[in-house]
């Protein structure tokens, strides 16, 4: 973040949760208390009308009079807004926590004081529940650079920390997507050294670094039997009560009938195979795996070494 954007940002924070001290500035956007003083010092110099408070209970408060221009925005659509921002924020895009901390107070800023409170009252009874996986933390640049990948269309080469060894590797990747899955944040593309298309968890990215080199994939689609995001077939005899419980879940988004009858014929085109092998062993009832042989010979196995486990 920019100290112009800063600034402001600290500014907008004021406004919204009165009294702050250096400490709980520094941790809102994400830079040292010394920083924090620097700023204060030159929003004094620009006649931003700070007071500041000495002690335990000290800090910095500003001039409730003080007018900031803000966009013109309906309590709905602010409302909207601070729903969207919660839910960038529960999915943990990377690299954006000051960034988002700036933009949620100055959408804040546009209510009265009244609005504010009732809003932040709302907005605590509003939750999203999206975590599978639980990402420690991020390299600092992974996702700006990603992003910039993107928008010039050029190659990244990366260090990555592969779990199933545990060392570290070194890629050259052309991506083609940015996606969140399962609790985490993926970039996939055709990765240099494996001569396929790979699947990288942004949290395993040790560092990064935008390339030169023209990025010929992008726009392409590559396809990889080793890919855990690769859309699979799949053909299921179904009952129809289940098939109209779950026909609008995510996994689901890609089916066709084909028969309509009680126990209905269906095929389905997911990248989500564990959900698909849930289904089958959760509903042994209600649902039959039809194909293709190679997932039946999968699921046979499965049950079998289920079966000798608790025999």
């Amino acid at each position: 973040m920019k100290k112009a954007e800063r600034l402001n940002g600290i500014i907008y924070a004021l406004k919204e949760k009165g009294k702050l001290n250096c400490k709980e500035l520094s941790e809102l956007f994400e830079v040292s208390e010394r920083t924090i003083y620097r700023d204060v010092d030159a929003l004094s110099q620009l006649k931003v009308p700070l007071f500041s408070y000495e002690g335990k209970k000290g800090g910095y408060e500003i001039d409730e009079s003080y007018f900031i221009p803000s966009i013109q925005l309906t309590e709905q659509e602010v409302i909207m807004l601070l729903m969207v921002l919660n839910m960038g924020q529960a999915i943990k895009i990377p690299n954006l926590g000051s960034e988002y901390q700036l933009l949620r107070a100055k959408i804040i800023n546009v209510l009265t004081e009244r609005d504010r409170k009732k809003v932040n009252q709302l907005l605590k009874h509003v939750s999203f529940y999206v975590d599978r996986l639980l990402p420690k933390d991020y390299s600092e640049k992974v996702l700006p650079t990603i992003l910039e990948s993107f928008m010039e269309g050029r190659n990244i080469f990366i260090t990555y920390y592969v779990p199933a060894n545990g060392r570290m590797t070194e890629r050259k990747v052309s991506p083609t997507e940015l996606f969140y899955s399962d609790g985490g944040w993926y970039v996939s593309g055709f990765c240099h050294k494996r001569l396929e298309k790979r699947t990288f968890r942004l949290d395993r990215i040790d560092k990064i670094e935008l390339m030169d080199e023209i990025n010929a994939y992008l726009g392409k689609v590559i396809q990889s039997t080793y890919d855990k995001f690769v859309l699979k077939e799949y053909h299921f005899e179904i009952s129809k009560p289940l098939y109209r419980l779950i026909r609008e879940n995510f996994y689901m988004e890609n089916c066709t009938v084909l028969a309509d009858e009680e126990r209905m014929e269906i095929h389905v085109l997911s990248k989500y195979e564990e959900e698909m092998t849930n289904l089958i062993l959760s509903n042994p009832y209600d649902i039959k795996l039809l194909g293709p042989a190679s997932y039946k010979e999968y699921i046979r196995t499965l049950i079998h070494e289920l079966y000798n486990k608790y025999i």
